[in-house]
């Protein structure tokens, strides 16, 4: 929602009179009449409403209570993204973000076959080294 008062030019405690005067002023400067600009056009609309809202009493009550409950809403939200980060600060486990689990694409046939046999190479590799200490520790039992 805009704030009438900023478009306007204006404090929240501005009088009747100060918003008459600022009003003719923005419309001096925006109306279709004197300024034949889309941009112009949509900036008096604006500035209409705003006038229409604050000029009426009514109106521009309802508007302040509606702004003032916008600023204790965001307030509130504030403090509670606030306790947020400070909950999970303090707990040890603590997750900060979800990250969603990798996928690889498939592996073809003949990396799927080179891996195996890599594996069976590291197998065979451990195999023979341990055959070998077996052999040695056995001949060195039997000699000594």
């Amino acid at each position: 929602m805009e704030n009438y008062y900023q478009i306007l030019g204006l404090s929240e405690v501005a009088t009747l009179s100060e918003i008459k005067l600022a009003y003719k002023k923005l419309a001096k400067a925006y109306h279709p009449d004197i300024n034949p600009s889309p941009i112009a056009e949509e900036k008096f609309k604006i500035v209409s409403t705003a006038y229409t809202v604050l000029s009426n009493n009514d109106l521009r009550r309802q508007y302040d209570v509606k702004l003032a409950q916008m600023r204790l809403n965001a307030k509130r939200a504030s403090i509670r993204a606030q306790e947020t980060r400070q909950r999970a600060y303090k707990n040890p486990y603590r997750n900060y973000s979800y990250r969603p689990p990798v996928y690889r694409p498939a592996n073809n046939a003949s990396t799927e076959r080179k891996a195996t046999y890599y594996a069976l190479g590291i197998v065979a590799s451990v195999a023979l080294l341990l055959y070998i200490g077996v052999t040695i520790y056995d001949f060195y039992q039997d000699n000594f």
